[in-house]
């Protein structure tokens, strides 16, 4: 869900999701399971149409190594370098 308003003092309103945007149809699953969904047909879409757009192991390891340092920070009271 993302809220925003379009003039100072309008209060913040649920924005529709232009459809464009999801490529899934709509479902009541669990966000987790919905992501998963996402990341399947991304790899769908890479392998018919021969890109390579969808994240993999090398994204999830980047990701990983900033969760780690996101949490040394956390724990430390430190600042990190990237």
């Amino acid at each position: 869900m993302v809220e925003g308003s379009q003039a100072n003092g309008e209060s913040l309103r649920t924005l529709p999701i232009p459809p464009g945007y999801s490529s899934l149809p709509a479902s009541t699953l669990d966000a987790s399971v919905l992501d998963l969904a996402h990341l399947y047909a991304a790899y769908a879409n890479d392998r018919e149409a021969g890109t390579h757009h969808a994240p993999n192991f090398a994204d999830a390891v980047r990701i990983h190594r900033l969760i780690d340092i996101i949490s040394k920070a956390s724990l430390t009271g430190t600042r990190e370098t990237l």
